[in-house]
């Protein structure tokens, strides 16, 4: 599995991927399958599509409802700075840092719950073959569940409140 961010390029993450996908497979001399996924914009759009799990680190964050509208429902992939909004909800004197800080979100964000809101998360897991995920990605998977990432990514599944 091949995961690129997309950034700033304006082209459509799909055809990016399926070309990409050819050319690996025209130059590969191993013969393994190969997929391609590309990350919608960052890899902070990731992040933010689990806003209430960021909200949880209080001590270090604080999203306003603002910021939560424009993550959900299912649009946290545009967010077209998802390092700003990360940056303006740092409720701690230090500044945000892009690897210190994401090793403290990743700790607190609910993988299922980002799949609600992130498209190309889904299509990452539908790639990874993770149940609800395996035959589409295009729409969220009608219950959330609850996602641990330990060498594999397990769920199990959690209601609403």
């Amino acid at each position: 599995v091949v995961l690129l961010d997309l950034e700033q390029r304006d082209e459509c993450p799909g055809v990016w991927a399926s070309a990409l996908k050819e050319e690996l497979e025209r130059a590969s001399t191993v013969g393994c399958p190969i997929d391609v996924v590309i990350k919608v914009r960052m890899y902070e759009n990731w992040l933010v599509a689990d806003p209430h799990g960021i909200n949880a680190h209080t001590r270090l964050f604080q999203l306003s409802a603002a910021q939560i509208r424009s993550i959900e429902p299912n649009t946290a992939d545009h967010v077209r700075d998802p390092v700003a909004l990360l940056k303006a909800a740092k409720r701690s004197h230090e500044s945000y840092d892009k690897v210190r800080d994401a090793i403290r979100l990743v700790k607190v964000v609910n993988p299922m719950t980002i799949a609600q809101n992130s498209r190309s998360f889904r299509r990452f897991l539908r790639v990874l073959q993770i149940p609800p995920y395996t035959l589409q990605s295009r729409n969220p998977a009608a219950t959330p569940g609850r996602a641990h990432v330990a060498g594999s990514v397990r769920t199990t599944a959690r209601r609403r409140r």
